[in-house]
């Protein structure tokens, strides 16, 4: 791994994918990747065609929920950018949001199921392990063949339940009851049971975190983590760490040549430096006299006449 080594935002990925191969046993595989630049040059390639697989099954299961949502015209209005920010983050699989998506499936009608079918017809292709001309096939046959003037309804359709009331030593208990479905509509509940478990999983397998994919960071851009660092400074951080460490901003080797440990005070030191490092020894209540007593003693003349001067 020599040659990732620099670069600092590739090493974590790295480090986690050379320990899972000596956890796996695959020491000569790890071998290989430090003595051959080839080999690691292929095994990199071989994880960047894997990611670029990843990352555009996610934009296109992004792409397909949005279509749901706005199909079923469902609340509230969601973009396709909100969508892809979140699955990009790992944020989307197993939210509410999904939860509540898939639910609505669940209780659609077959009229809504027909125009959820036809908003889907252009975004399904090879990728999507999902038949959708056999379903729409299926419910065509099932609405043509269909008595009443009504839309087919699923057995999880709050319409298709009651309340039932009983009194039971004088109380009164409310129980759900569901309506007696006809054979239609248990056909076409079964239809609709299957393409929501079809979609279920293929949102579960699409909806991963790129993030932990190996040098993830080639294919995706975070402008917010970084952009944080540069746009946002710190100043108090940085103004408290030079008064404790002066001698790593001023580049010289009195500050902190004679110490092995860094906070160490030196009589060497600026006298800000020392002063600060005095404050913060002190405590809540600091004595003014003992203070200056201190500092004195630091960085002070020796000969007390010369008190005048250190001040």
């Amino acid at each position: 791994m020599r040659n990732l080594y620099k670069h600092e935002v590739a090493i974590p990925d790295c480090f986690r994918w050379v320990e899972e191969m000596l956890d796996e046993g695959h020491t000569q595989d790890v071998r290989q990747l430090l003595d051959s630049d080839q080999h690691l040059y292929e095994c990199i390639f071989q994880h960047m065609e894997q990611g670029q697989k990843i990352l555009s099954t996610l934009s296109q299961a992004a792409t397909l929920l949005a279509r749901v949502r706005e199909a079923l015209q469902l609340s509230p209005q969601v973009r396709l950018s909100t969508i892809w920010t979140r699955a990009a983050s790992g944020e989307l699989l197993g939210a509410p949001f999904l939860r509540e998506t898939m639910l609505s499936i669940k209780k659609t009608p077959s009229d809504k199921l027909v125009h959820l079918f036809a908003s889907l017809e252009d975004l399904y292709n090879n990728d999507v392990p999902i038949d959708l001309h056999s379903f729409q096939q299926e419910l065509s046959k099932l609405i043509e063949s269909n008595t009443n003037s009504t839309p087919l309804r699923s057995q999880d359709d709050v319409r298709n339940e009651s309340l039932r009331t009983t009194v039971v030593a004088q109380k009164v208990l409310l129980s759900k009851h569901k309506a007696a479905l006809s054979e239609q509509d248990k056909a076409y509940s079964a239809l609709v049971a299957r393409f929501h478990d079809e979609l279920e999983g293929y949102f579960n397998s699409a909806f991963v975190d790129p993030r932990t994919m190996l040098l993830s960071e080639i294919l995706m851009y975070d402008l917010k983590s970084p952009h944080t660092e540069v746009f946002q400074p710190r100043p108090r951080f940085a103004i408290e760490r030079a008064l404790a460490s002066p001698h790593d901003y001023l580049g010289c080797d009195c500050c902190g040549a004679e110490q092995n440990d860094e906070t160490a005070l030196s009589a060497t030191q600026p006298a800000t430096a020392v002063l600060y490092q005095l404050y913060l020894n002190a405590g809540a209540l600091i004595n003014v006299s003992d203070l200056w007593s201190a500092f004195n003693v630091m960085v002070g003349e020796k000969d007390a006449e010369d008190e005048s001067k250190t001040m």
